[in-house]
């Protein structure tokens, strides 16, 4: 119970900072692929934010505090996301070319990077949140994060069965 109290509130705050980085990694041998990557892109994450956040009820000072959070975080994890988007196009650019292995083991590499302190800030920025929920709030958030995780797991695995 300790475990999801921790884990779950985690997995959410990175799902909504982070938008669909965890879960929209483009395949760099399909070139179609990439336009449907959608990293970097805020409306629809801050839509699910923004539900996320009614649904904790939170004071008008918690609001307030997390918001100031976000705008802290914003302009760096926007950049970040950018800089990520770049170099996935690179790598998908020189699996097509005749750049050596070597070239293309390098972006692969510094896309990874990338990707992992996008991960390492966004985190940052949860565990900053965390601060301001209550006990209880953080409870509510682990409920509502395995839903949306349940939720997600059933909508991919319809997609792969099709």
């Amino acid at each position: 119970m300790l475990l999801i109290k921790f884990v779950a509130p985690t997995a959410v705050i990175l799902m909504l900072s982070l938008g669909s980085v965890a879960f929209a990694a483009p395949n760099p041998l399909l070139p179609h692929k990439i336009a449907q990557n959608t990293v970097g892109q805020q409306g629809h994450g801050d839509q699910h934010w923004d539900r996320f956040l009614q649904q904790l009820n939170l004071t008008p000072d918690q609001a307030q505090k997390v918001q100031a959070i976000r705008d802290q975080y914003n302009l760096d994890l926007a950049q970040r996301r950018q800089a990520l988007k770049q170099a996935k196009q690179e790598l998908q650019d020189l699996m097509v070319s005749t750049a050596s292995e070597d070239q293309v083991r390098e972006k692969h590499s510094q896309v990874e990077t990338l990707e992992q302190q996008l991960r390492s800030v966004g985190f940052e920025q949860m565990l900053a949140i965390r601060q301001v929920l209550t006990p209880e709030q953080r409870t509510q958030a682990a409920e509502i994060i395995q839903k949306r995780q349940e939720d997600f797991r059933n909508r991919f695995s319809k997609q792969q069965q099709q």
